[in-house]
């Protein structure tokens, strides 16, 4: 996955601006670009007078291929360019988002901004706009998402929207320490946005002891409130890190791991991200 990378260029009549994606913010970027100009997102800043879609740079456009992930508003595009005609803060501007084959088969994923008037001189800004706007309202927020690995696939990364059911912490039986943590950090995870502080929880314990049993409480009783990780099995934590790093990229916050069967708290542009992972 690259690193994020920009670069502008004044040319006549506007401003091109240039950016490297990850393969998350790329994916991210497409979907939300599609959701505002088919009339599933309203965004009253951008107007979106075209979207077409290719199966790569050299194939002639088509409508976008949309595939559900489970998003009522956010969906999947399939395609690996995407095309756009968007009027912003005065300005009309050319954005593509592409994914490129590069030296010895690797592949690249860009965003390319071209300002088309004079007025149009705020290509980066838009750029800069539009990914955080998809980061926010990606597909991805706010479901409980099954992480499985496939070192062999592009996405080594198979993330798939889940649905846990858990019962009421109320039914469970507890110790009346560990029962006060769990109650602490569900209204912790809901009171978020007038806290701003998150919290970290390792749970750890002999089979048949409630572990499990929390970690779905937490999930059915935060539901709307944040975005939960389930990683399972083995998953190579380099990439693993990334998807969490993109997931919050935008708003700088670190990284944070843990062992065993855990719940870790961390803040992002989409919510709450919540991991549960056993080894």
């Amino acid at each position: 996955m690259a690193v994020s990378q920009d670069s502008t260029a004044e040319l006549s009549g506007g401003v091109a601006s240039e950016r490297r994606l990850s393969v998350y913010e790329y994916d991210f970027l497409k979907s939300y670009i599609y959701a505002v100009h088919a009339g599933r997102h309203t965004n009253r800043q951008l107007a979106i007078d075209r979207c077409i879609a290719h199966s790569s740079l050299s194939h002639r456009p088509q409508r976008a291929s949309v595939i559900d992930v489970g998003s009522a508003s956010f969906p999947l595009i399939g395609d690996g360019v995407l095309e756009a005609s968007i009027s912003w803060v005065g300005g009309f501007y050319e954005v593509t988002v592409a994914k490129e084959t590069v030296y010895e088969g690797q592949r690249t994923h860009t965003a390319y901004c071209l300002g088309l008037t004079k007025e149009s001189s705020s290509a980066k800004q838009l750029l800069e706009y539009l990914l955080q706007e998809s980061v926010a309202n990606s597909f991805y927020k706010n479901q409980v998402l099954r992480i499985s690995w496939n070192p062999l696939a592009e996405r080594t990364l198979i993330v798939k929207p889940v649905n846990i059911v858990g019962q009421p912490l109320s039914t469970i039986i507890l110790q009346d320490d560990v029962r006060d943590e769990v109650e602490f950090m569900i209204l912790t995870i809901i009171g978020y946005p007038v806290l701003r502080r998150s919290l970290r929880c390792l749970f750890e314990g002999a089979a048949g002891t409630g572990k499990t049993m929390c970690v779905r409480a937490i999930i059915e009783a935060c539901k709307g409130f944040g975005t939960f990780l389930l990683v399972e099995g083995t998953v190579d934590m380099v990439d693993l890190f990334r998807f969490r790093f993109a997931l919050r990229a935008l708003r700088g916050l670190p990284g944070r791991s843990g062992s065993h069967l855990r719940q870790t708290a961390t803040t992002s542009p989409i919510g709450n991200v919540w991991e549960s992972s056993s080894r």
